[in-house]
């Protein structure tokens, strides 16, 4: 079979949708890519209406032997020809520009990603469908065309009944989440006042320490490393209550300052009274009889 040379996009790998896909209201497309590196130019096309003569393809190039996560913004492909409709997508297809490409490359989740920060440009994008990640670790590349700047990163893993949860409710702090507000009286006492429907854990963002302790309705609670460096407290009672947290070594170096002390006040008084010749300190004179 002859190819001819005018065809924009020669398709290594496709899907075509038993009935036409609306995607209008999602405003990126979104997938997982992994070549060899080898400096080749790809490119997702999408067709519209059941036509070849409608199309957005969206180019890219291989530039990473890892997995790669690739994001193009609907309003913006490559290369576009006819009536670009979202609402009439009937084949997707991942290709190149020439038909003589070679090699290995792995495609996964070809997906939609919402835009949900509004028209200041930030915000999140989420990917749709999830991601299944076995356990172990792993390696992601997020890669991004046009002008993204990246922030932050948030991996979520659903709980085993968990439904697919949104940004602003994995976000969202309900009213029944525990509060804390505290007050600092020394440098090594702070009294918090904790409310919370629930056992819970409190964490005490100084360099964790085993003399940090803290103290609920006279029982001692001996801290936990948390994040590696901070003190923990796992809080069993309900309600709103304070929470004093106290450095044990300062009263344990007031003790022992307060015994030396009076050490070397005793020692400063036996040294005067001895000068005094006060009983029992009194000298006897050799050669007198008593």
């Amino acid at each position: 079979m002859e190819l001819s040379s005018e065809r924009p996009h020669y398709a290594l790998i496709g899907k075509k949708y038993e009935e036409m896909q609306d995607w209008s209201q999602d405003k990126y497309l979104v997938f997982w890519f992994k070549g060899e590196g080898s400096g080749e130019s790809f490119s997702l096309a999408v067709y519209f209406d059941d036509s070849y003569d409608d199309y957005a393809i969206f180019d890219f190039a291989d530039t990473s032997s890892e997995w790669r996560r690739l994001v193009f913004s609907t309003a913006s492909p490559s290369r576009s020809k006819g009536n670009v409709d979202w609402s009439k997508i009937w084949r997707v297809s991942l290709g190149s520009d020439h038909k003589d490409i070679t090699g290995t490359f792995y495609l996964d989740h070809l997906s939609r990603c919402e835009d949900i920060g509004g028209e200041t440009g930030i915000g999140w994008f989420v990917l749709q469908p999830s991601l299944a990640l076995k356990a172990g670790e792993h390696r992601l590349n997020i890669e991004t065309e046009g002008n993204v700047e990246v922030k932050q990163y948030v991996l979520y893993s659903l709980k085993q009944d968990e439904a697919a949860t949104s940004i602003d409710d994995l976000f969202t702090t309900s009213s029944s989440q525990p509060t804390v507000s505290y007050e600092k009286i020394s440098a090594t006492r702070y009294v918090a006042n904790v409310t919370t429907s629930k056992p819970s854990w409190l964490v005490f963002s100084e360099s964790y320490h085993p003399l940090w302790k803290a103290h609920v309705d006279g029982e001692t609670i001996t801290p936990v490393v948390i994040n590696s460096c901070v003190n923990g407290y796992y809080l069993e009672k309900t309600g709103s209550y304070d929470v004093t947290i106290e450095f044990a070594g300062q009263k344990y170096l007031e003790q022992g300052g307060l015994i030396s002390i009076i050490a070397l006040s005793m020692a400063i008084i036996f040294v005067i009274l001895e000068r005094k010749g006060y009983p029992p300190f009194r000298k006897r004179r050799r050669g007198t009889k008593q």
